[in-house]
């Protein structure tokens, strides 16, 4: 086989494979959305491109992009497989923000770190940054930072 058919190939399983992605992907924040809407919660904003890290006791147990999005009362993470991950921020106890998160960098973009009242963090990634912080901050319990 020549490197062209090589090439070809590599690039259409990649455009396979991603294609699947993004199809699976919007399927499900269709899905949430109107779940969300039905359930007669509003979002404050809507799910969107975003990055998953958790951890818990300090062992990182999934990474993945997939998308996220807020209600009054949670962060609702959607993983292209498999069961959305939501969040109570009532249990959010500390919202903090590094370049660095589980031993993790990524191109110097900021890690939103949320920490739960069991010890447990979790790191998102979005190209909104400064509102996800700002609209956690402010509908989490009085005193957590």
């Amino acid at each position: 086989m020549d490197t062209f058919r090589v090439l070809l190939i590599v690039v259409l399983a990649n455009a396979l494979v991603w294609g699947l992605f993004f199809w699976q992907r919007s399927r499900l924040i269709a899905r949430t959305r109107a779940a969300v809407e039905r359930s007669g919660e509003s979002w404050v904003i809507l799910p969107d491109n975003g990055f998953y890290q958790g951890m818990l006791r300090g062992v990182v147990s999934t990474k993945t992009l997939g998308a996220m999005g807020l209600t009054p009362s949670r962060l609702i993470f959607i993983p292209p497989w498999g069961r959305n991950m939501e969040y109570a921020l009532k249990d959010v106890v500390e919202v903090s923000e590094n370049t660095w998160f589980a031993g993790n960098y990524r191109s110097g973009r900021p890690f939103m770190i949320l920490k739960f009242n069991d010890g447990s963090e979790v790191g998102f990634q979005t190209r909104s940054h400064q509102r996800w912080m700002e609209e956690i901050r402010s509908r989490i319990p009085s005193g957590a930072a």
